[in-house]
């Protein structure tokens, strides 16, 4: 069997250039995800006046406001975190 250098150039060019176009395939396609990605509602805040509710359980004592607790349940379903 005779292996002629033409074809072994032909061959790994058409290999480098395959490897080539699919990497360019794959970044395109991951700045497409990242524009088209919907928001994570669910990530840190990011800022100085950020909230996140804290999920701690503290026992509700009767000298403890009731109106603190309604605001701050509030606030979670107003904010959604």
């Amino acid at each position: 069997m005779i292996i002629s250098l033409r074809q072994l150039s032909r061959f790994l060019r058409l290999i480098i250039f395959t490897i080539i176009f699919s990497f360019i395939c794959f970044k395109v396609l991951m700045i497409v995800q990242a524009m088209i990605e919907p928001a994570n509602k669910y990530k840190e805040p990011i800022g100085g006046d950020a909230v996140k509710v804290d999920a701690r359980y503290e026992p509700v004592t009767p000298d403890h406001s009731y109106d603190e607790i309604l605001y701050r349940l509030n606030l979670f379903f107003e904010i959604g975190e």
